[in-house]
């Protein structure tokens, strides 16, 4: 008897390399938001083109995102590798861990056996997300929305809402 559960966490270098060197990849715009989808064997991804963060500004929204890994410069730990996108390009850079950046998680798959402890596992066993009180909202792509709500599906404080 084998169960198998998900749990979600920080993409690796692999994962982001994987991204760019395996996926058909194609700059469009979804529901009005410019970014690049990757495709490969009928499944896709759209990495929306979120900007950056830092200086007290917002940088490139609309033009160019940069997505956190949890690898960080063994030679610099003030920074850590990132998928750097833009203009339908995909790339892998180091960034400033003070920039402020989004983080689109991967899923990974547990198995646990009937009487048994035993779990395929990558070092990681749990994740704890933690969400502030902020009252911001922010559509599915992380895109935080201002001004009247069209219908869709939202989230706000870490909680998903829907506006018919």
């Amino acid at each position: 008897n084998v169960t198998y559960t998900y749990e979600s966490q920080m993409p690796s270098y692999s994962d982001m390399q994987e991204l760019y060197d395996y996926c058909d990849v194609k700059e469009e715009t979804v529901n009005g938001v410019k970014g690049l989808r990757f495709s490969r064997d009928g499944n896709s991804l759209f990495l929306p083109y979120t900007g950056s963060w830092y200086d007290g500004k917002k940088h490139d929204v609309g033009t160019s995102a940069y997505y956190w890994s949890g690898n960080v410069n063994t030679s610099n730990t003030q920074q850590a590798r990132t998928l750097y996108i833009k203009g339908g390009n995909a790339s892998t850079e180091f960034c400033r861990r003070r920039t402020g950046l989004p983080i689109r998680p991967v899923f990974v798959i547990k198995r646990a056996y009937a009487n048994s402890a035993d779990f395929d596992t990558d070092g990681i066993d749990n994740v704890t997300q933690t969400f502030g009180q902020d009252d911001a909202i922010y559509n599915l792509q992380g895109i935080k929305m201002e001004g009247t709500l069209k219908p869709g599906i939202y989230i706000q404080n870490g909680k998903k809402f829907v506006v018919k």
